[in-house]
């Protein structure tokens, strides 16, 4: 169609779901939470997801 939109590659569309979570904000553990969240719902994995989630709370700290 003349009018549709280029599909987005996985990494665009996490980026896009990053920058919602990330915009302005600061890094404390609701944020965290809702990375989690989007990790998860793009299909990063469970245990990618807990990796990741548990050393960017090591280096908040």
């Amino acid at each position: 169609m003349l009018f549709e939109k280029p599909k987005k590659s996985f990494f665009g569309k996490l980026s896009e779901k990053f920058s919602e979570v990330f915009l302005g904000r600061t890094v404390d553990e609701e944020l965290l939470e809702e990375l989690e969240e989007v990790l998860i719902t793009s299909d990063i994995g469970m245990e990618t997801t807990m990796k990741i989630i548990g050393q960017l709370r090591e280096d908040v700290r």
